[in-house]
Order: structure tokens, then sequence, then C-alpha cells
């Protein structure tokens, strides 16, 4: 919250901070006079002067665009802020862009004892936060008076992308909407994950490729199952399943066969994978035989070449 800037300034106030609150009533959270937990300087934008530093114990509203009260009331401290620099009050932040977006709070309670996917007990009255562009996740431990004690990353080898809501669902697994990497675009990194509790044996975790996605009859294309991993260490077995509208075409029980179509059609190569205990996953990537992917080409006959500006009509 807060202008948007990167230092301080002696003679406006603070630099900008995201912040993480708990209101469990009303109160002054800071915003337009302060920042963090830090004052600004009342500023004469006619004059350019700046003149004493807002009182955070008595705040006052002198602008004619207030509507509401004059003296407001003493401001809240925030829980949890920091800036685009490192914090050093919360170095596990990281450092970049902005945008604090808050999420639940576990409690084994507020699900059915027979929940498949229930949280451990560990994360009984934790609060799990996100940041839209950074991407960690952060669980967030607090005392009875909701006064901050810890934190620590969640999950800390995942990065999200673009994380804009966050719930449990009935389930006891915890739901992630991501936004994506662009801002007002169509982004195909966009989806719904769904996070898991296991406490026993893990699933696989699939990746799959092919060389070669779309060509001409007849077409030959590599399939790949390498980044799949286990994470505890089991023997795997690779269970490939080609179709095409819904119906088998071939199968295969290697991790990386060699594919060769000579009809036409959208196919699905499919590959699922089992660990030694039976716990499995799949993956799909789809193949387009006889249909090869334009190859698109610009020529540049004068002007700057190094850039593209489309006509205006």
């Amino acid at each position: 919250m807060g202008p948007d800037g990167s230092n301080s300034s002696d003679l406006r106030g603070p630099r900008s901070y995201d912040e993480f609150n708990m209101a469990k009533r009303a109160g002054n959270y800071g915003w337009p006079y302060f920042n963090g937990r830090d004052a600004y300087r009342y500023y004469n934008f006619a004059t350019k002067e700046s003149g004493a530093w807002w009182d955070s114990v008595k705040p006052v509203n002198h602008s004619p665009n207030n509507t509401g009260l004059i003296e407001l009331p003493p401001t809240e401290h925030p829980l949890i802020w920091y800036p685009y620099a490192a914090s050093e009050e919360f170095p596990e932040m990281g450092s970049g862009g902005r945008s604090a977006v808050g999420g639940p709070i576990f409690h084994r309670s507020d699900f059915k004892k027979d929940a498949k996917s229930l949280f451990p007990a560990y994360y009984e009255g934790k609060w799990l936060i996100t940041d839209w562009v950074r991407g960690w996740m952060l669980s967030v431990t607090l005392d009875d008076n909701g006064k901050l004690v810890s934190m620590e990353r969640f999950l800390p080898d995942m990065v999200l992308r673009g994380p804009i809501d966050m719930k449990f669902g009935p389930d006891g697994a915890l739901y992630i909407l991501e936004y994506g990497n662009g801002y007002f675009k169509d982004n195909p990194e966009a989806e719904l994950i769904k996070i898991e509790y296991n406490g026993g044996n893990r699933k696989p975790v699939v990746q799959v490729a092919a060389d070669k996605t779309a060509g001409p009859l007849p077409l030959k294309t590599k399939l790949s199952a390498a980044g799949t991993t286990d994470a505890d260490g089991d023997s795997l077995r690779y269970d490939w399943k080609i179709t095409r509208n819904g119906a088998l075409v071939k199968t295969f029980k290697e991790a990386n066969p060699e594919l060769s179509l000579t009809t036409p059609g959208v196919y699905k190569a499919s590959l699922t994978v089992t660990d030694a205990a039976g716990a499995k996953n799949s993956k799909s990537v789809e193949i387009a035989a006889g249909n090869a992917v334009p190859e698109v080409k610009m020529n540049f006959t004068q002007g700057n070449t190094s850039f593209f500006f489309p006509a205006i009509r």
C-alpha cells in the first residue's frame, strides 16, 4: 500500500510497503497518512513544501474531500509489512515486486473427520499467505491474541504463477487459483491447482513430452517421460496409452518409446506412472498427425527491421 516508492524520503516519508493485517474490530490501519509502521509528512502540493510528520496517536484528516471524521482513531500497527527490498524483519519474503494475497487459516474442526486430504495437526491455527508477484507461500504462526510468532516457507520448492486466491475445500485439500505471468491477457499457465496432504506413500510426479507434436504423415515422434520423479525413491512402472477419438491405438511399457503414426488425426498420448506401492499419477500430450505446423516468416523491405509496428488503418 502507499505511493509506489522504492526509497524513503526525509521530505515526504517512508517507502512503500505491502501489509498483512488481522482486523478483529474496526480500526485505522494507516493509509494515507501512515505506511507500514512509519508516518508521512504533511505536504503542500501547491507550494511543494513539507510540513510536520503526521501523529499516529492523534491523526487528523483535513482533506477537502473528507466527508467523515476529522479526528481519527490511533493507528493500528501492521502485523507483517515488507518493501521492494529485502525485509530485515521478515527475510522469508525475499525481494522484488509486491502484491500481498491473504489465504485461509487452517482449523481441523472445519472439516469432517474422514476428509481424505486433511492437513496434519502441525498446521492447526496457521495462516497461509502468498504474494501475486513473488509466488511464494508462507505458513504464519499466530498466538492466541493474533500476534505474530513465526513464519516459514510452505512447500519451499513450489513457485506459484500469479496466485490470486486460495481456499480449503471440504475434502481438506488446498485449492489455489493462479492468474498466470502476464497482465490482462490469455495466460496459458493460468490454472486451478490442488494441494493434497499425503502422510504415507507419495504419488509419482509425471512429466511428458514429444519431440514432434504435429507433422505430415508418416509422423514419427519420440515420447519422453524425462523429469518424472518419485519423492520416495520407489521403482516406477510406465504405461503409455495412445488414443484417437477415445479409441485405443497403441500401448507402450517403456519410459521413452518411439511412436509412428500413419493415419491422420489428433492423438492423445497418456502416460500413467505407478510406484512400487501402487500409487499412480498420469499426464498427457496431444499429437496432430497429418497436419504440419505452419512456418511464419516476416520480411521487412524498408525501415527499422529490429521492431514490428502494425499498420494503422
